[in-house]
């Protein structure tokens, strides 16, 4: 894992449901959606409860494009500093944080995409199985490649400004990240 001030998630794997609106979410939960078709198929591949974070994502910043084959992303998993306020965490983690990378010397050029979801509430009814994560939130990195994500985190730039700015905002003892190859 590239990056300094996190857990290596040990998760096997990530879905990510998107919904046009936090009412679409909700009824399709309560539908049965989340029990019968996401939960029983897989349900059984669980060596636990399936971790649970829900909101509205933000696009921090995107280069734009087509996503070559062979992308790669790294999902975060933040933590709020203790004793540091939501709104705090919010501010530093979706704006200055990311503002910080973009100064970086040829990062508009490795990385393709920011993305920031805070978690919120929950929707009603989730079916047991189903637990809130632990987490502050779900940030999304992409890149392009892997040769890209291995340039960004070997730079000047995140070693000397990115890496001791995430202590700042985050808990590194209880924040996790993953690097995944998205299947759509």
């Amino acid at each position: 894992m590239p990056v300094r001030n996190v857990q290596a998630g040990v998760f096997d794997f990530v879905d990510e449901l998107l919904f046009a609106s936090a009412q679409d979410c909700q009824t399709w939960v309560q539908s049965g959606g989340l029990e019968w078709e996401w939960l029983a198929p897989r349900g059984g591949l669980l060596d636990g409860p399936a971790l649970m974070i829900a909101g509205s994502f933000t696009v921090m910043w995107d280069r734009g494009g087509p996503l070559p084959t062979g992308a790669i992303k790294i999902l975060t998993l933040p933590v709020r500093r203790q004793g540091m306020e939501r709104d705090a965490f919010a501010a530093h983690w979706t704006q200055r944080h990311p503002g910080l990378a973009l100064e970086g010397e040829g990062t508009k050029e490795r990385l393709r995409r920011l993305e920031a979801t805070l978690a919120g509430p929950l929707p009603a009814g989730l079916p047991p199985g189903i637990v809130p994560a632990p987490f502050d939130g779900i940030g999304v990195i992409r890149f392009d490649s892997k040769e890209d994500l291995d340039r960004e985190f070997a730079s000047a730039h995140y070693r000397e400004v990115m890496a001791p700015d995430e202590p700042r905002f985050t808990d590194p003892s209880r924040s996790n990240a993953l690097m995944v190859r998205e299947v759509p």
